[in-house]
């Protein structure tokens, strides 16, 4: 005997718990999905595969109902009992009046591959998502208000809207909260930072607080604390590199201007004043890759598609030498003080050092069983430092002899990094989280400690006097005194640093983080002074004009500026 299935969906009194309605499907062949049921409480929503369907909730009567071509992903009603489509395969919203005489219109989206829709029923916004691009949509006016793009639109897995309609909440997959102007979608406060995976997300009624509900267990957070001190400044300026695929803009600040490279054989100068753009210098002979400037900002060195870097003069961008060519494309470029000296280090664990003006190689080394992991040129430009396995070696950088070498007695540990904490002291990075000094000529062995970072470090900074230097952690950077290793200063971030530098002080730090978002920090306060959220994808880089503005770029090819503090 056949075994028959008939769907219901069940309307209830909250107080009471007694069944005020039933609404039959189509047998066995309908399944219902909630949708919702309408702000007065006169109407429910159901789904049922690809058709929607308005109910009276009085009579249990079908109002109105709408039959989807295929792919229907989601549907909610709105404020004024209008069932909100969207259509996973659609470039569009379709909003379906609850009176039958009223058409079915469209709201045209700037994509097509929306998954889910949040829906603030009394504001008549909707949030739809996408796999990389969310939108917010003003179902009053059917139009989109703002796109969030990138980074910050993907992974969002649940939102929730303030009481005033506002802010919008976005809980996002991997652990973070980010808060945003409703109108605008600017970011107006920091991430609020889980352990987990977000569950769910609500305002208080008040609006004063937001409850998070992650893997292992929930939070709540105060507002005030996470917008107080952290609403963002807007940048000056904003341009599109229109760099292609796979390329990043590089940066250098060639006095007030900044000079950028967008993937292309031609460099960019930005006028900061103007915000004109226009050529820098004659073409290279291939693609840049990245750009950088010596210390004295004279030479601007270029690294090529090619694996060759091409040296100009900052002046006039008249070509100085070209170094190379190389086996494979770099993974670092070390210029050593006032341009003299170049070590370039490519992909395949080659080193080279080489003289700037003339552009020969001074030694290479090149050897299938020694993979150089990090390289060095010392203050005075006088020693050369080039890490492999658990050895480092010296070199004399003026005429590539060979000086000494150190090794960690632990075969087991492996160099990560290397730098030059003076003229003839050397900082390492080893064990992932260990840290040693030792005399570059010597070998003798000053101090070691542990960073305290949970992570690998990436990168290792000495500030301009030479007294601090910073590391970075995942989503820390820390500040320890040179001398004593005594750790000043913690900057903690919401999410993986890209990049970490001082100022000309030594005094305030720039960071570049994951979410977009570039800060100016002092270091003694151990807090953000301003924090520019413009970008609308991962950062990469940042840097400081001559005249105190921030510049910035993320992986999405935008260049932006900022007013520094108290400009």
């Amino acid at each position: 005997m056949a075994r028959c299935y008939t769907w219901q969906a069940a309307l209830f009194d909250v107080q009471t718990g007694e069944e005020l309605q039933t609404f039959a499907g189509r047998g066995n062949e309908a399944r219902y999905t909630p949708v919702g049921v309408s702000a007065d409480g006169t109407h429910i929503a159901l789904a049922d595969g690809s058709l929607f369907q308005i109910w009276d909730a009085a009579t249990g009567r079908v109002v109105r109902e709408r039959s989807g071509s295929g792919g229907w992903s989601w549907a909610q009603l709105d404020g004024r009992g209008n069932l909100i489509i969207s259509a996973e395969a659609a470039d569009f919203l379709e909003v379906m009046p609850l009176a039958p005489s009223e058409p079915v219109r469209r709201i045209t989206l700037p994509r097509d591959g929306y998954r889910r829709m949040f829906l603030d029923a009394t504001a008549g916004i909707a949030l739809l998502r996408q796999g990389r691009y969310s939108v917010v949509v003003d179902l009053a006016a059917e139009a989109v208000r703002f796109e969030i793009p990138g980074y910050f639109g993907s992974g969002i897995k649940t939102v929730t809207f303030s009481p005033d309609h506002s802010l919008i909440a976005l809980g996002r997959s991997y652990g973070r909260v980010l808060i945003v102007d409703a109108q605008s979608g600017e970011i107006v406060g920091d991430a609020l930072v889980h352990n987990a995976e977000l569950q769910a997300l609500d305002f208080a009624p008040d609006g004063s607080t937001i409850a998070s509900a992650e893997t292992y267990g929930l939070r709540i957070w105060s507002l005030d604390t996470a917008l107080q001190g952290n609403i963002p400044a807007r940048a000056r300026l904003c341009i599109d590199a229109d760099t292609p695929g796979g390329y990043e803009p590089g940066l250098a600040a060639i006095g007030t201007d900044l000079v950028f490279s967008n993937g292309t054989d031609q460099l960019q100068r930005l006028d900061p004043a103007g915000g004109e753009v226009t050529p820098w210098g004659p073409p290279f002979a291939d693609r840049v890759r990245a750009v950088q400037l010596d210390d004295t900002g004279g030479f601007l060195f270029a690294e090529l598609d090619r694996a060759n870097v091409e040296v100009r003069r900052a002046a006039d961008g008249s070509l100085v030498s070209t170094l190379g060519p190389h086996s494979a494309r770099f993974r670092d470029v070390v210029v050593g003080p006032e341009g003299a000296r170049v070590i370039t280090l490519d992909r395949r664990g080659v080193a080279g050092l080489w003289d700037v003006e003339s552009g020969d190689l001074l030694f290479a080394i090149n050897n299938e069983d020694i993979n150089i992991a990090s390289a060095a040129l010392s203050p005075d430009g006088a020693l050369a430092a080039f890490a492999f396995g658990i050895r480092v070696a010296i070199f004399n950088a003026e005429d590539g002899t060979f000086i000494t070498q150190w090794r960690l007695p632990d075969e087991r540990e492996a160099i990560r990094i290397v730098e030059f904490s003076g003229d003839e002291e050397l900082a390492l990075i080893y064990a992932d989280r260990n840290i040693q000094f030792i005399n570059a000529v010597t070998g003798a062995s000053r101090t070691r400690y542990g960073t305290g970072a949970e992570n690998q470090a990436d990168v290792i900074t000495l500030s301009p006097d030479g007294t601090t230097f910073l590391y970075d952690d995942d989503e820390h950077v820390f500040v320890r005194d040179l001398a004593t290793g005594e750790v000043l200063a913690q900057l903690t971030h919401a999410v993986t640093v890209s990049t970490a530098r001082f100022d000309q002080t030594g005094e305030r730090i720039l960071t570049a983080v994951g979410d977009g978002t570039v800060a100016l920090w002092d270091v003694s306060q151990q807090a953000p002074i301003a924090r520019f959220a413009e970008h609308r994808g991962i950062m990469e880089n940042a840097i400081f004009l001559a005249d105190g503005q921030i510049a910035s770029a993320g992986i999405i090819g935008q260049v932006c500026l900022f007013d520094g503090p108290g400009e």
